[in-house]
């Protein structure tokens, strides 16, 4: 029985540890006059004088016969406020070196800002220009903004697929999967930082599926291969984020 009795007692204490662990307590002083004071005493003089510092740094001195009670509670919680869930939208055109040749690009991304972060996801599309044929790559983008008071820096990952468009069929490119990673800067040209230019440079990788003919006797042979392309990205434009 005595066991029980202690098992008891001491599952009682560690509950109540529980209860009051990570909540900050602060005293609290009443007024007869209704305000209400709250911080830490500092100094207490039984049925004469209480001194208490508030948080802000204030201190101040009460007789007794002016206190209605005291006590101590728990600090309100901090409601965190929420950023809102806004739109950006990115438009770009840039170049791409592959394969020692300097080819044309355009990408337009809408996107969504999330909530209580400097992170943004969206859908791009674009248009690529390659040798004998296009590209309309369709991703996705995610990228993380480091705002400063004059720019902020980001760093971008994209991931999708091209849809190709050739010029002929022999010795020609097709679709394939992309991936994309790479950084910038956005200078914000407003105070309310809506619209601003951006650059970025990065590095892609394109899939690509080629099919090419060749010939045996009197027989004609389609081939499939992929060939991947490794490019350097350098692209400017405008984006515009409403919240």
């Amino acid at each position: 029985m005595q066991k029980v009795v202690l098992i008891s007692c001491i599952l009682l204490i560690f509950v109540s540890g529980l209860s009051f662990a990570g909540v900050n307590y602060q005293d609290v002083v009443y007024l007869k006059n209704g305000t209400i004071i709250r911080g830490v005493i500092i100094e207490q003089i039984p049925d004469k004088s209480l001194k208490i510092k508030t948080k802000d740094g204030n201190i101040f001195v009460f007789d007794y016969d002016d206190i209605k009670k005291i006590t101590k509670e728990s600090e309100p919680k901090k409601v965190r406020s929420k950023k809102p869930t806004g739109y950006a939208n990115i438009s770009q055109v840039g170049m791409h070196v592959s394969e020692g040749s300097t080819k044309l690009n355009l990408t337009t991304i809408n996107a969504v800002q999330l909530t209580n972060s400097n992170m943004s996801l969206g859908i791009g599309v674009g248009y690529v220009d390659y040798p004998g044929g296009t590209l309309i790559p369709i991703y996705a983008d995610a990228r993380f903004y480091l705002p400063l008071e004059i720019v902020f820096p980001l760093i971008y990952v994209q991931g999708g697929y091209s849809i190709g468009f050739v010029d002929g069929a022999s010795g020609s490119d097709w679709g394939g999967k992309m991936f994309s990673i790479g950084g910038g800067l956005r200078v914000p040209i407003d105070k309310n930082q809506i619209v601003g230019p951006m650059i970025q440079v990065g590095y892609r990788l394109q899939q690509l599926k080629t099919y090419y003919i060749t010939f045996s006797g009197r027989d004609i042979l389609l081939h499939k291969t992929w060939k991947s392309y490794h490019e350097l990205v350098i692209s400017a434009g405008v984006s515009v984020m409403l919240f």
